[in-house]
Parts: structure tokens; sequence; C-alpha cells
């Protein structure tokens, strides 16, 4: 009713609202509903997304990989493909679900290749079996590749772990101290260590895009960081932070005040590391 009720916000020349919307195919079915038939009459353009191609589905995986920030360096063999094509049948969201296995399972046996066999084992997980976990130690560079991979196909609000990268203060730190009774949660919902949550604003082509948000949040009173990050390219990109909390409630109380500003829909809850934090101290 909401949606409806905006839909019909107008001048003399024009609407003042675009809306679209996306879902599964559920969502064709729930327009199909009695009480929504007013809303269904106003959808003007419709289309359905169809299942990719066996031969799309590489460009899809790789073009996933880049957004997220990959350098090329992390390969899928051409059997690993076949079973992914295989499980998802071109269906982005089972896809997105088995690359997400893959790459765990590729942590796991710390490789940048993920083979046929990685996927495999992934799958398997997908059917109740135990999921593959990490061994031996901790690679600080595969596990840069591989965490910063997994957010294209894990999605949501996660905290993602940032291990390599420089974090540069824009402003001083206003954020204070977390209470005691902050302090009593769950350590499930706190930073570890000295490392702390923030909010990823955005990553941008130039220092200067990423500056210009800024000054449009810097009256928001928290605190903003500015880290460069390596992009497919070879070039950089410059991502934007805002604000440090204790806990990742906090974080996402103020995510979900700049989900509802235009043009700060995409920002996320993340967590540093430790090492991160201590760079990002003023």
């Amino acid at each position: 009713e909401e949606i409806r009720i905006l839909s019909n916000l107008e001048t003399e020349k024009e609407k003042l609202l675009q809306i679209i919307l996306m879902g599964q195919v559920e969502l064709k079915e729930k327009l199909s509903l009695p009480r929504l038939r007013q809303l269904n009459q106003r959808i003007s353009i419709r289309y359905h997304l169809q299942p990719l191609g066996k031969e799309e589905v590489p460009r899809y995986i790789h073009h996933r990989l880049t957004v997220a920030g990959s350098s090329g360096d992390i390969h899928f063999t051409p059997g690993a493909l076949r079973e992914i094509y295989n499980y998802s049948r071109g269906i982005p969201r089972l896809i997105n679900l088995a690359s997400d296995r893959a790459l765990l399972g590729g942590y796991a046996e710390q490789s940048r290749e993920i083979q046929r066999q990685t996927v495999m084992k992934g799958l398997k997980s997908l059917e109740g079996e135990e999921a593959p976990r990490p061994g031996g130690i901790f690679k600080r560079r595969l596990a840069l590749g591989l965490v910063g991979l997994l957010v294209f196909v894990l999605g949501g609000l996660f905290a993602m772990f940032f291990l390599d990268s420089d974090l540069i203060p824009l402003r001083k730190d206003r954020s204070s101290p977390a209470s005691p009774s902050a302090e009593a949660k769950s350590t499930q919902e706190k930073g570890q260590g000295n490392s702390f949550y923030t909010i990823q604003i955005g990553s941008y082509k130039t220092e200067a895009e990423a500056l210009e948000v800024a000054e449009r949040v810097k009256s928001t009173g928290y605190p903003l960081f500015l880290a460069r990050a390596g992009a497919a390219d070879g070039g950089s990109s410059h991502r934007l932070y805002l604000g440090r909390f204790a806990q990742k409630t906090e974080a996402e109380e103020v995510e979900r005040t700049f989900k509802r500003v235009e043009g700060f829909s995409q920002v996320q809850v993340v967590l540093t590391s430790t090492q991160l934090s201590k760079k990002a101290a003023p």
C-alpha cells in the first residue's frame, strides 16, 4: 500500500519517483494477489531474467570477482566451472551459492586455484554434510583474496575483515568509549582486540570522488576514513568508511539510517582487523 501511494507522487509534468521492484519468481505470484491488484496495474515494464547459458557462467563469475576487488589471481578451472553450471543450471543465486562454498574450500586448502573436486566438496556441504574447514597456519595474503571475494556471494550485512590496506583518518575520532553495559554483551557482537566495526559508505574510482561524498556525510559527526584497495585493472579504488563502533548493533543502527537516504542504499557494516585499527587510530 505504501508503494502504491508513493507511485502517485507527481507534478503536472512528470512522476516524482521511479520505482523498481526486484525479486525471485515468487514476486510475480505475490503481485498477482487480489489485494495487490492496483499496484500490479501500475507496473509499466516487466522483465524476467532467464538462466545464464553455459558459456556465460565463467564470465558472470569473473565479473563478480572483479567487482569484489579481485586482481585476477583467483582461478576457477574448466572442470570447476562445469560443476558449478551443472549444479546451478545458470541461475545466478545458485551460482553464487556454489561459488561461495568453492571459495571456502579454496581457503581451507590454501589454494588460489579452485579445482573441480573443491567445488564438489562444497556442493556436498550444501546437502547437509560438514562444510570444509580451514586448516594449517592462516596465510595472510591468501585470506585477503578469499575473504574479499566472499563478499560477492555472501552478500548481506556481515562483518568483513580487512587485512592489508591503508586506512587514513579524514577527521579526528570523536566516538566515545563503549559503556560498561555494552562491554557485557555477547562477544559475537564485539570487535576482537583493538579492532572495531565501521560502515563502508562506498568504493570510488578516484580519491576526489570519495572526498566529495565525505563532504556530504561529515556533518554526522562520525570519524571518516579513506582506504585504497587494488582493482582488477591494475589501478586502485578508494573506499570511504564512517564511524568506529565497539558493538555491531551500534553500527547497524547507523547503517539503517543511511540506507533510508538516497544514494546510500549499498552501505554495509564491516569489521577491521587489529592491525588496521592501529593504523586508523588518530
